[in-house]
């Protein structure tokens, strides 16, 4: 089983300061972290011609690591059609790209959780708009991974399939045979306030990829409301080897990727301490 990182804590410096360049994230990652691979973020990336992918290819192979998984958050649940037709062609180009890298995953979502959307109507967005991406999938040979998720980095409104319900009744209706498949990422679970183990066992049977992540409840003085916590991945609340020990009994040998706290001061030295932690329990767990 391959460990990557995601940025999460260097996302400001990439996008909003572009002070760090996805150059400098292999590099960071090659220097001072145990993982095999990068996750990127699409946002990241653009805009780009097809021989900046092939330099950033060649950088990644001179620093031994793999570009295995692209971060690419979609937004389906809109009724302008005009706009969730930009949704679909741009996962279709990301898609493309993740072959480009040499990698193997591609995330969608289904959008943002807009009050004028209902529920059903926001499945039917969601299943109708992943459907339309699955040949491309298919042709580049990537795998198109459903993550549950809580709000992408642009957006206003947390996910609109943050409920596990919701979730899973997307993931039911894409065919066992498609190209697609599931990221599990516990934490997010857990902020919705439901239990990350139970969604882990209604989906065990899709996960293509595991999001390394932990949260932690923070109390805070004169009767403010406790916070949940991003942060290093063994350091807060979530039951990392119950995790484990599902994906051991299932044999599971896909990626699993870092994805720990917002402050990059700390980001190098938190990403270590996760990196270690779940090599740990890989082995723990003989998944290596």
């Amino acid at each position: 089983m391959p460990l990557a990182a995601f940025p999460k804590c260097f996302l400001e410096d990439m996008i909003d300061r572009r002070t760090m360049t996805n150059r400098d994230w292999l590099d960071l990652a090659r220097d001072h972290l145990d993982v095999d691979g990068v996750e990127l973020y699409w946002p990241t990336l653009r805009p780009f011609t097809d021989a900046q992918l092939d330099g950033l290819r060649g950088h990644a192979d001179q620093a031994g690591l793999q570009l295995p998984l692209m971060c690419c958050s979609p937004d389906f649940t809109q009724l302008d059609r005009h706009a969730v037709e930009r949704e679909v062609a741009d996962e279709i180009q990301a898609i493309r790209v993740t072959a480009r890298l040499g990698g193997t995953a591609t995330r969608v979502l289904s959008g943002q959780r807009r009050p004028e959307i209902s529920t059903d109507q926001g499945i039917e967005l969601t299943v109708s708009a992943i459907e339309r991406v699955l040949p491309a999938a298919d042709e580049y040979g990537v795998t198109v991974v459903m993550e549950n998720h809580f709000r992408d980095y642009f957006w206003s409104l947390p996910e609109f399939a943050q409920a596990s319900d919701i979730f899973c009744e997307i993931v039911d209706a894409i065919p066992d045979d498609a190209p697609f498949g599931v990221q599990f990422d516990p934490s997010n679970t857990y902020v919705y306030g439901e239990d990350p183990l139970a969604l882990l066992e209604r989906v065990r049977s899709r996960i293509v990829s595991v999001a390394a992540s932990d949260r932690r409840l923070v109390e805070h003085p004169g009767g403010r409301e406790p916070t949940l916590l991003h942060g290093i991945v063994g350091a807060g609340d979530i039951d990392h080897e119950a995790i484990f020990a599902i994906l051991e009994e299932d044999g599971f040998g896909g990626w699993i990727t870092l994805e720990d706290g917002d402050d990059p001061t700390a980001g190098i030295s938190d990403l270590q301490a996760s990196a270690g932690f779940v090599r740990r329990l890989m082995a723990r767990h003989h998944l290596k």
